[in-house]
């Protein structure tokens, strides 16, 4: 009896280990099945036991696949600015985007453009990238009311226009040279903005200083912007400061003000205006327009001097008048034969008769002390002011390292006819430049202490009423 509790004791043990090892093989994540016999439970395979959890079957996460971006930029959105009506608001870059034929070309057509001269660039969009004649404007005229196509080869950046009355070739006028304002219309009220054509109302004067104005009165509040051109006698443009897009501005706080443009011709001479220097045109804002110093302009080009010599035209003239009016008096004393009314004589009567008078038409009068000859004009002095600015001219040395620097020498006021300035004497030492439009004196970049001479021989032309006048001066400048 004690063996059989024995053996029944045993085999409770192994059962009990048996369902142990069923529970650590789930734990585990064994697939195979197990059965667990217990005296108590019977567990069907793969079922878990009371109290225990079966482990959920794990799959592997799906990858979503993506295809690659695309790495081909955007294509180019070429546009038209300029000042052709029909684009609306005049150089905006951002507008009138052109269309792409099959051909690959792109092209703009505008309808019923008025008769006129145009100009105009292809953009991308921006001033970044802008296509011309070279580095100047797109140029067509229109020699009556047509259409107009434009035409763009985006890889050549080869500009064609095509109309009925369209040409691209400018008449043959010259015009008279200068400096011109181009910018904002609402600043220089002109009807057109940016313009390129020779406006005398927007032509720049020159000052007694060597500098070129021009003044805009009454100009409301806002910000403006512009350049300064300069037009050769053929039309061709220079712009500064150079760039499209990089321009020259006017804040204007209060309505009613004076705007003044100035233009520098020694930092921005018109054979290199595309190269930059924006110092060069600058404005300066008048609140108060009274406060605004008056400028002393001067002829910017030469003047007819000469003065016409007596002639024989202008004796035999007189001779003609005294004969007329001899004719005339004598007339006038005759009576009329079918009236009875006398005509009373005047005192014109006491002019010699015409018989005692030489013909009109080719001999001067037989006595000639009766004729006085006409005077010479006589000319009045130049008022012209030349002189030096300061006796000596300081400039630092720390200065001249990395740059030349220009300083204004001779002052000329109140000239009448065109100044000129030439070298009289040279400086021995190559260190001062005359600068012969303004008169300035340029310092060589580097210079070394020292004092520098150089001589400046200024001549004024005059005019018909007023003679001429020259001085020499002897300009100093000390290099410290």
């Amino acid at each position: 009896m004690r063996i059989f509790k024995k053996r029944i004791a045993v085999l409770l043990a192994a059962l009990m280990l048996i369902s142990v090892f069923s529970v650590v093989a789930f734990a585990d994540g064994s697939t195979g099945d197990l059965v667990a016999v217990s005296t108590d439970d019977q567990a069907t395979p793969g079922e878990a036991t009371p109290g225990e959890s079966t482990p959920e079957e794990t799959t592997a996460p799906e990858q979503e696949t993506t295809e690659p971006e695309s790495t081909e930029p955007a294509e180019t959105v070429w546009t038209v600015a300029g000042d052709i009506p029909n684009l609306g608001d005049s150089w905006q870059p951002a507008n009138n985007a052109m269309t792409k034929g099959e051909d690959g070309l792109f092209t703009l057509y505008f309808e019923n453009v008025a008769a006129g001269e145009y100009n105009f660039k292809v953009t991308n969009g921006t001033w970044d990238e802008a296509y011309g004649k070279g580095s100047d404007n797109f140029y067509v005229r229109l020699t009556a009311d047509s259409d107009l196509t434009i035409t763009f080869n985006a890889e050549t950046k080869e500009i064609k226009v095509a109309g009925e009355n369209v040409t691209t070739k400018a008449p043959k006028v010259e015009i008279k040279p200068g400096y011109f304002f181009a910018g904002d219309n609402a600043l220089s009220g002109a009807e057109e903005a940016w313009s390129t054509k020779a406006n005398d109302d927007l032509r720049l004067k020159l000052a007694d200083d060597g500098k070129y104005y021009i003044d805009f009165e009454n100009v409301a509040a806002g910000t403006y912007e512009f350049k300064v051109i300069y037009l050769d006698k053929f039309g061709k443009v220079f712009w500064h400061p150079a760039g499209m897009g990089n321009n020259s501005t006017a804040e204007v706080a209060t309505d009613g003000s004076l705007v003044r443009i100035c233009y520098d011709p020694i930092v921005g001479p018109e054979d290199v205006m595309d190269e930059g220097a924006p110092e060069a045109a600058v404005a300066t804002v008048y609140a108060d327009p009274s406060e605004a110093p008056e400028l002393n302009y001067v002829s910017d080009e030469p003047e007819d001097t000469t003065v016409p010599e007596p002639t024989e035209t202008a004796t035999e003239t007189e001779t003609a008048t005294e004969t007329e009016t001899a004719t005339e008096t004598e007339t006038a004393t005759s009576t009329d034969p079918t009236s009875s009314t006398t005509v009373e004589p005047t005192e014109a009567t006491t002019v010699a008769p015409t018989t005692t008078v030489a013909p009109t038409t080719t001999v001067a009068p037989t006595n000639n002390k009766t004729v006085a000859p006409a005077k010479k004009a006589t000319l009045k002095k130049n008022p012209a002011k030349i002189k030096l600015v300061k006796k000596t001219i300081k400039v630092k040395a720390s200065k001249l390292k990395k740059k030349a620097k220009t300083v204004k020498a001779i002052s000329v006021k109140k000239a009448k006819g065109k100044v000129t300035y030439k070298v009289a004497k040279k400086d021995k030492k190559k260190v001062l430049k005359l600068v012969k439009k303004t008169g300035k004196i340029k310092i060589k970049k580097g210079a070394k202490k020292g004092t520098y001479k150089i001589s400046v021989k200024v001549t004024v032309k005059g005019t018909k009423t007023y003679k001429g006048t020259k001085k020499t001066l002897k300009v100093k400048v000390k290099v410290k």
